[in-house]
């Protein structure tokens, strides 16, 4: 079998484009020799039974919303360390007839892989900002790499819009249908939440781009306040905004559950009345398509790839983003209207399933390496 390299911006044991990766490294993994690049984290091991040789490297993402000088500063300095390491691990490889990026924010590594002229492929999820500083990535990414897949339409016409090139490829994430019927069959019987409040779920890493502190400031503003419980998902990347949301709930009850395992998440879902997408800047959530597999109402503001799949009062509802008032306005409106309720729930299964198709998706990615190796 022809060698491919693979890298990847994380390992975590939550995250669509860590689930992306992983899939794509079980599906790749029977039709090439894998040399994983993999940042330690908790999915680091599982992903190494795949390859014939992994590094494991350090963590280092560019920083995706306005961050101070010092944040840029040590991407640099830690990409140079990364580049060395990449370095030492490919020197001795024999053919290498490709490789793929599995996110734009790991640009920096696209130098290293050129440098022993193999043809790379990179994926594009993020939405990076401020638009200057995605405009210079984009453009050193359309310099270096051979393609560029991305995960929506959305990302399409920022990328054409930024570069000039409208030829990449969509391919929208992989949604493992029959894992997730499985794990809905067996949580047919789960009900944790006694207590008769309505849970309302946001998933994110909590920092300030996710915007966690607006759903807390909307639910103040509803009837609903005594008969809510909010719940959130996610490690802390920023403790300064997480020391923020703690002193802004006052008397609403809330519980940060920390990063979850892929099952206790979807358990999570399952369990809540309502999911609600905060984020300031999304290119895919994939949040949105687990909340929608299981009938879950999901209340998200309008970024990214929202608009692809969310239908106004049909499949969910779209508040302006940034804008707790409004989205306090769809909460009430939610669970106040009973028909609308009920319609959203059995209209959101079925508005995913098209589009979202495991087989169809593994087989594109396929097809672009095909396509481009050397």
């Amino acid at each position: 079998m022809e060698n491919i390299v693979l890298v990847t911006h994380s390992s975590e044991a939550t995250g669509g484009g860590e689930d992306d990766f992983l899939r794509l490294v079980k599906y790749l993994s029977k039709r090439y020799n894998l040399y994983l690049i993999i940042p330690n984290g908790p999915r680091a091991q599982l992903l190494s039974e795949y390859a014939v040789d992994y590094l494991i490297t350090r963590f280092n993402i560019f920083p995706l919303s306005k961050s101070s000088v010092k944040s840029y500063i040590k991407y640099i300095l830690v990409s140079f360390l990364r580049s060395y390491d990449i370095l030492k691990f490919l020197i001795k490889k024999k053919k290498i007839v490709i490789s793929y990026i599995n996110s734009s924010v790991c640009f920096s590594d696209v130098l290293i892989l050129r440098f022993f002229r193999i043809p790379v492929i990179i994926c594009i999820k993020e939405n990076i900002q401020p638009v200057w500083i995605r405009k210079l990535i984009f453009k050193w990414i359309n310099y270096f790499s051979c393609a560029i897949i991305v995960i929506s339409k959305f990302l399409k016409n920022v990328y054409f819009e930024d570069t000039g090139n409208n030829n990449a490829y969509i391919v929208y994430p992989l949604i493992e249908e029959e894992l997730y019927r499985k794990i809905y069959d067996n949580l047919k019987t789960f009900r944790k939440t006694k207590d008769g409040k309505l849970v309302l779920l946001n998933i994110g890493v909590i920092c300030n781009y996710k915007a966690q502190h607006l759903l807390i400031e909307a639910i103040k503003m509803t009837n609903l306040v005594d008969k809510v419980k909010l719940k959130f998902i996610g490690r802390v990347t920023s403790h300064k905004y997480f020391d923020y949301l703690n002193s802004i709930k006052h008397n609403c009850e809330i519980e940060f559950l920390g990063e979850l395992k892929k099952e206790d998440t979807i358990k999570e879902i399952y369990d809540a009345n309502c999911v609600i997408i905060t984020s300031l800047n999304e290119g895919f959530s994939i949040t949105v398509i687990e909340s929608l597999f299981f009938n879950k109402p999901v209340i998200t503001s309008n970024v990214g790839i929202v608009p692809e799949i969310i239908k106004h009062k049909e499949n969910g509802l779209i508040y302006k983003t940034g804008d707790s008032g409004d989205l306090a306005d769809k909460i009430n409106l939610l669970f106040n209207d009973n028909s609308l309720f009920k319609k959203i729930s059995e209209s959101s299964n079925k508005s995913i399933l098209s589009k979202f198709n495991l087989d169809l998706s593994l087989k594109k990615y396929d097809e672009v390496i095909k396509l481009y190796k050397k």
